[in-house]
């Protein structure tokens, strides 16, 4: 669930609250390395959705959200590596509307900005340690319902 932290960041920013899991699968290289995840998640509001991650899949690693509603669509792409570029489509009644944004720095550049002006200027944050831990409560639910156990720190760490 290394990279499946921002999908479920996305599903709980999108949702606008935290997601219920339901149930969870999951393939493991071997102890305490999960190839892939994915989970099925009541929202609040009564909708559902899934999410995954992986790093170790067969597939090419990519990023996105699909999010179905009543009056349309909304895919986004590329969240995850804006460096490989990213957009987002609006399909409605009205037509289908793309936004392309252009290639910026890694997401791990642009939060070491966000982090350095935060400690170095007293820059506000957009999230906090309540955002982190209810990130990792979805996570442990996660685990919970794929039969893994949760991920604990180790000594030294």
């Amino acid at each position: 669930m290394d990279i499946g932290c921002y999908p479920i960041h996305l599903l709980r920013t999108l949702a606008g609250g935290e997601p219920t899991v339901l149930s969870a699968t999951a393939d493991v290289r071997g102890p305490g390395v999960d190839r892939w995840l994915r989970a099925e998640v009541a929202l609040p509001g009564g909708g559902t959705g899934s999410v995954s991650g992986s790093m170790l899949s067969r597939r090419p690693r990519s990023s996105g959200a699909l999010v179905t509603g009543t009056a349309g669509t909304m895919e986004v792409s590329g969240f995850v590596s804006p460096q490989s570029g990213h957009r987002l489509v609006v399909r409605d009644r009205s037509g289908r509307r793309v936004l392309s944004v252009p290639r910026t720095p890694t997401s791990y550049a642009a939060q070491l900005r966000v982090f350095a002006d935060a400690v170095l200027r007293s820059a506000p944050y957009p999230t906090g340690v309540d955002d982190a831990v209810a990130n990792m409560r979805v996570i442990d639910a996660c685990y919970d319902a794929a039969g893994l156990p949760r991920r604990e720190p180790t000594a030294g760490a």
